[in-house]
């Protein structure tokens, strides 16, 4: 960037646009409206040197006139001395030259010299007048007979004094065309200078014109053209290049920070895309790993080369030993002086898991580690050692590479250790519950095969037990025949004291059988309570993490910044669509798991029956617009407006039984129908009809098959549990419902005909005082 550029530029360059083209163009008004004076001076000068010429002309015109009408009235004057009626011609003469003589004068007013010499002809011809004209005048006719050749001679008529006023005129016709020449000259020559006007500010104006589209072009066409092509260079993703006249204080100036802006703005978004995009890609290779080794290999690999590292180990953290063992290396060459396991404090790799903090170190001196390859070895210049954490340390992962990473590179590294971590915890406890249920199905089989060894010896025991009686049954037939044979009925006695000898053995025996059999039987029930409580705590466990990831795919989903494409955001939504299922499912197992553990928690609460039908119906009601089925919600007259019940659940048990009928229900109606019952349900016998209120929901569904009924209320049973089947679901909310329907002080009962339909019947009491035992 030039210094201009960076400082502001010059004094022009910091004006704004309008100011730059208002002096553009204001001087080149201003130079027109010069010209367009200049020209009006000139033509005006012009005009008027003209109009002398032309008054020159007029007086010469006038000069002569008066030349004329002095010798037409001589003429007549002579004339009329012979003729009278030539006298009328002469006063004609007179009066044509007193108007001429009178504008003469008049038009030379500003000529002293000329007003000079025509009172000279005035007097003159005054003269004239009074010593010849009048006199011929006043003895016009009679003294015309009497005048003759010898005293009316050419002196007699005042010859001398007309040729002086001629003299005089012509003097003054002299004068003019004197006037008339100078007057000519500057007339011409203000026409030429007018040309010379006009040429020069043609020329002057082109100049200016020239000069201002040449300021125009550098000053705003340039450099908006310039910064046209760079948003074009923007717009096509090139982030390197540099913005000028950001420091400029006009309109240019603001479009190059606006730009500058932009620019910077393209590069987060494109650090961001880049980020995400790595992250995805890790993220989903991650997801394949299913035990702490595949996951220490895949993470490493992509770590090692995203980051160019040349040397990776992975040491995961065993907490019965209290220490970081060796799990997957990346170039690691496994030799006898490097360490396999570290103690918290140990080393780098200890402390940055002591610490939970990364450590870098750069430069690396160059004896303290090789990366080598068949080509040659080399000592790294920077080493990283990263900790992956969860509810604590969980790995720590070791890289040396060349170079330091980047500031994307470690934003990415500080995002993907984040969600690694989340993702190692779900795996380590995942092994936790697979070893969890491996042992706990390994007692579930010792207690099968005790109950089979105990049944065996019910077995053995109920026949001793038969032979027994079918001896005792022998001896007493035989009491009456031993009557006579005394040795006989002795010996027969010490066999009997001997059987039951053997009969008392085998009676103790089988109470021990019972007894340990009732112990196995306080076992099991112990260990299936120990089930149902750790799928329980586990249910909340798997919940934390899956909450974080549902979290992150709807906001990738979402894309509210635009970076990711279509493909990558449905591949969002799959996963979070995914994760809502597997949620729902945890929590399904969850309640589940409440009701066996009997940590599920009844809240008895008034709750208006309205209110109920209202918020199911408002529910559904868009569930059957979409599949265009009828949703019927009815109240029998006569129940209470009021239940003591917990309306959460029953909310719960309702809205499962009303989401199942849509499910198995392609065309027809749903119905929801509140009554009192007819009879009392068979899980709760004690509830009588008339305490009692009955939600019946029914369908025109598929129905269910008379075989499946029996099963239909035990977990993980489904209508259609084939692997092509067409319904999902995960075979718990009925089981859940039934379970939730029985602490409520009720009942859940079903009744279908395959194809026809189904009818869910829940019993509940009006007012429920408080949880029951469960019935089993």
């Amino acid at each position: 960037m030039s210094t201009a550029s960076r400082t502001g530029g010059s004094f022009l360059a910091n004006l704004n646009i309008q100011a730059k083209l208002a002096l553009a163009y204001g001087l080149v008004l201003a130079m027109f409206t010069f010209t367009c004076l200049m020209v009006f001076v000139s033509s005006q000068e012009l005009t008027e040197s003209r109009g002398w010429v032309r008054h020159t002309y007029t007086v010469i015109a006038l000069l002569d006139q008066l030349k004329a009408d002095m010798l037409q009235q001589r003429i007549d004057l002579a004339t009329s001395t012979r003729e009278s009626s030539y006298l009328a011609n002469y006063q004609a003469a007179h009066a044509s030259y007193e108007r001429d003589f009178q504008d003469v004068k008049q038009l030379t007013v500003d000529n002293p010299s000329q007003q000079q010499r025509l009172d000279q002809v005035e007097a003159t011809i005054n003269g004239w007048y009074a010593a010849v004209a009048e006199p011929i005048i006043a003895h016009a006719g009679g003294a015309a007979a009497t005048v003759g050749p010898g005293t009316a001679g050419s002196s007699e008529y005042g010859y001398a004094q007309l040729e002086k006023v001629s003299g005089l005129l012509q003097d003054a016709v002299q004068e003019e065309l004197s006037l008339l020449m100078s007057r000519t000259t500057t007339s011409d020559r203000d026409t030429g200078r007018l040309k010379a006007w006009v040429l020069a500010m043609l020329g002057l104006g082109l100049s200016i014109g020239a000069a201002t589209v040449l300021f125009t072009r550098r000053q705003v066409t340039e450099p908006i053209v310039q910064l046209t092509r760079l948003m074009d260079r923007l717009a096509a993703g090139d982030t390197a290049m540099e913005v000028p006249n950001t420091g400029q204080r006009d309109e240019i100036g603001a479009l190059a920070r606006g730009l500058e802006s932009f620019r910077n703005v393209k590069r987060a978004a494109d650090r961001e895309t880049w980020v995400r995009r790595h992250l995805l890609e890790i993220g989903a290779g991650l997801q394949l790993a299913a035990s702490r080794d595949e996951f220490a290999e895949i993470l490493l690999s992509r770590l090692c080369h995203l980051l160019h590292a040349g040397y990776g180990a992975f040491f995961a953290w065993d907490e019965a030993q209290q220490k970081l063992f060796l799990r997957a290396g990346f170039g690691y060459s496994g030799h006898a002086d490097l360490p396999e396991s570290f103690a918290l404090g140990q080393g780098l790799v200890g402390q940055a898991a002591r610490e939970a903090k990364p450590l870098l170190l750069s430069p690396v001196p160059e004896s303290y580690l090789r990366i080598g390859s068949a080509l040659g070895e080399a000592a790294p210049r920077c080493l990283m050692v990263y900790p992956i954490l969860g509810r604590g340390i969980l790995a720590v992962i070791e890289l040396a590479a060349f170079q330091p990473p980047s500031a994307d590179q470690e934003y990415l590294l500080k995002e993907l250790l984040a969600s690694a971590g989340l993702q190692l915890d779900a795996i380590i406890n995942a092994e936790k519950t697979r070893v969890l249920l491996t042992q706990a199905q390994a007692q579930t089989e010792e207690l099968q095969a005790s109950d089979e060894e105990l049944r065996a010896t019910n077995e053995a025991l109920q026949g001793k037990n038969a032979q027994l009686q079918q001896q005792r049954a022998q001896l007493q037939q035989s009491e009456a025949a031993l009557t006579a044979q005394a040795e006989e009925l002795r010996a027969t006695n010490e066999e009997l004291e001997e059987t039951g000898r053997i009969l008392n053995d085998s009676n103790a025996q089988l109470e021990r059988t019972r007894q340990a059999l009732e112990q196995k039987a306080t076992e099991l029930a112990r260990a299936s309570q120990y089930k149902s409580e750790f799928l329980a705590n586990m249910s909340h466990e798997l919940r934390t993490p899956l909450n974080s990831v549902l979290i992150l795919a709807k906001s990738l989903a979402d894309n509210e910044e635009g970076h990711l494409s279509a493909d990558e955001t449905e591949s969002a939504r799959v996963i979070q669509e995914s994760g809502s299922h597997l949620l729902q499912l945890i929590n399904d197992i969850l309640d589940l798991s409440k009701v066996e553990a009997g940590k599920m928690q009844v809240l008895a609460e008034d709750a208006p029956v309205a209110e109920i039908l209202a918020t199911v119906e408002s529910r559904f009601r868009p569930v059957a617009k979409q599949r265009a089925l009828a949703l019927r919600v009815e109240q029998a007259p006569g129940l209470p407006q009021i239940l003591r019940t917990d309306s959460a659940k029953l909310q719960q048990i309702l809205t499962n039984l009303l989401s199942n009928a849509f499910k198995f229900t392609e065309h027809g109606r749903v119905s929801l129908l509140l009554r009192r019952p007819d009879q009392a349900p068979p899980g709760a016998p004690e509830l009588l009809p008339a305490q009692a209120v009955l939600f019946e929901v029914s369908d025109t569904g598929i129905g269910i098959a008379p075989e499946k009924l029996v099963r239909l209320f035990a977990p993980f049973e489904q209508a259609d549990a084939s692997t092509s089947r067409k319904y999902g679901g995960t075979g718990l909310g009925l089981a859940i419902s039934r379970r939730m329907a029985r602490l409520l002080g009720g009942d859940l009962q079903v009744s279908s005909v395959a194809g026809e339909g189904s009818v869910f019947r829940l019993y509940l009491p009006e007012r429920f005082a408080g949880p029951a035992a469960e019935p089993d």
